[in-house]
């Protein structure tokens, strides 16, 4: 970034800027061309000063803060990482290190080392591990993280179930990292979480989680990264996942969001099993099962909108993933 978020040395800060900018843009009527003009010609700072001074609007404190940090504003990055970032990579290789160790790597080898053993595994072995230092860095993945759909978290439309954070957890310390890694390519983790005791466990999180796993990773149905986006906007998949749900259909962003709240409500509702909204997609019958769903409570434009971009047979549209990526 180039108008200070970066160069910020104390994550504190960072609300504070961010409110110098709202205050700048919102109240001062101040114009993302006008603030790009002020960054590379070199007056950001100083006409940033100029504005609050002449308006009072922000906290004497807040005033005095920016007035004492020019740099922040400097339109080019000091010598080294930007120390947001370095924070971030810092906390990244801790967590790599304290995983690494868990499953038997020696507390001896370099970050040098440990990376270059990273990066010569297979792509199953490098996202297992990823997983581990999830489980054991916050007890479970997020919802932007890749192991939402491969390890049936996509099944939960709010918070994780603490259920979930524990059966994980505690395959993950009854495991070899080996054990858990084969386990996952060949597509049989339920049959792993069984063979170490929690196969109640697992029966608890449902028929939905053994099919995702029985899946995972090479044969997964669209229908689980389509609810792994309608439960988080940030977790876009690749696109021919979405297509076969009325996503191809849509003729811009707005749109696109707008059918994903749609699913984001059914299945927060559980209006309609997973697999008979994949079996209905594949059959060309999208729209004709959607309206059977009883007390869907959707309006005459909805129903219009929804009948248009189900039309799967012939999409209307190409949904690139430059536009909708992150």
């Amino acid at each position: 970034m180039d108008y200070g978020f970066l160069r910020i040395n104390n994550n504190m800060e960072i609300p504070l800027l961010d409110e110098i900018y709202v205050k700048l843009i919102k109240d001062l009527g101040v114009r993302g061309p006008t603030l790009h003009k002020w960054r590379t010609t070199g007056r950001l700072h100083a006409e940033i000063v100029a504005k609050f001074e002449a308006a009072k609007l922000l906290h004497p404190e807040h005033f005095q803060w920016l007035v004492q940090n020019p740099q922040i504003f400097v339109a080019k990055d000091p010598p080294g990482r930007p120390p947001l970032l370095k924070s971030a990579d810092d906390k990244q290789v801790q967590s790599q290190r304290r995983t690494w160790i868990h499953i038997g790597g020696s507390a001896a080898d370099s970050n040098a080392v440990i990376e270059r053993a990273l990066k010569s595994w297979s792509k199953d072995k490098k996202h297992c591990f990823q997983f581990f230092s999830e489980v054991l860095e916050t007890g479970i993945p997020s919802r932007r993280s890749a192991s939402c759909v491969t390890f049936a978290l996509c099944l939960h439309s709010d918070i994780f179930p603490e259920e979930l954070s524990i059966l994980y957890y505690t395959l993950v310390e009854r495991c070899t990292f080996d054990e858990f890694c084969e386990a996952y390519t060949a597509s049989s983790l339920s049959a792993l979480m069984d063979r170490k005791g929690l196969s109640q466990e697992r029966r608890e999180m449902g028929s939905d989680f053994e099919t995702i796993l029985s899946q995972s990773p090479r044969r997964i149905s669209s229908v689980w990264y389509l609810r792994a986006y309608a439960h988080c906007q940030d977790a876009v998949p690749d696109l021919h996942h979405l297509v076969p749900y009325g996503f191809g259909n849509t003729q811009d962003v707005k749109e696109m969001e707008r059918l994903r709240l749609f699913y984001c409500k059914l299945f927060k509702a559980e209006l309609i099993p997973s697999l008979e909204l994949l079996e209905a997609a594949n059959g060309g019958r999208l729209f004709e099962r959607i309206m059977k769903i009883p007390n869907l409570n959707a309006s005459k434009s909805d129903r219009r909108f929804l009948k248009r971009v189900m039309d799967t047979k012939q999409p209307r549209a190409t949904v690139r993933e430059t536009t909708y990526g992150n």
